[in-house]
């Protein structure tokens, strides 16, 4: 009988664990590597025109686990602390922030063609009224008649 528990008892707690795997894609060296991670890396590249294929799936599985790897032999050197590094990586946390700022206020406030044509109108109006300029140009046979 006691057997039969400590089977229930290892299936119970192999259970329960299972979910925190499918979470994530990978563990390096304890630290696990979300499968959000990995998902919306590979959003951003069907987005610049990828595929979304098992081998990208593959491809973006290897490139967070070499990243984890290096980003922890990073932090045993203290590359992250270095001053250079905390300014680079403060720029490119508000440059993360603002672009998502620019396309939330795109995405809730995208003109109409109503809105695109009554600002076309206006530009014209403090432009000249619509006048077109009227370009000519001579052509001539050779350099020579040009320089005249």
């Amino acid at each position: 009988m006691t057997l039969n528990k400590t089977r229930v008892w290892v299936l119970l707690a192999a259970f329960a664990t299972a979910p925190s795997f499918a979470q994530n894609i990978a563990v390096v060296n304890g630290t696990p590597i979300p499968t959000s991670r990995a998902d919306a890396l590979v959003k951003q590249l069907v987005q610049e025109g990828q595929q979304d294929s098992p081998q990208l799936q593959q491809a973006v599985r290897e490139e967070l686990i070499n990243r984890e790897i290096l980003m922890q032999e990073a932090a045993r050197e203290g590359i992250a602390q270095r001053p250079d590094v905390k300014v680079q990586i403060a720029v490119a946390q508000q440059t993360v922030v603002l672009r998502a700022l620019i396309e939330n206020f795109v995405k809730n406030n995208t003109p109409t063609d109503a809105d695109i044509k009554a600002r076309y109108d206006q530009l014209v109006k403090q432009t000249g009224g619509g006048k077109e300029p009227h370009l000519h140009h001579i052509l001539v046979d050779n350099e020579q008649q040009r320089r005249i």
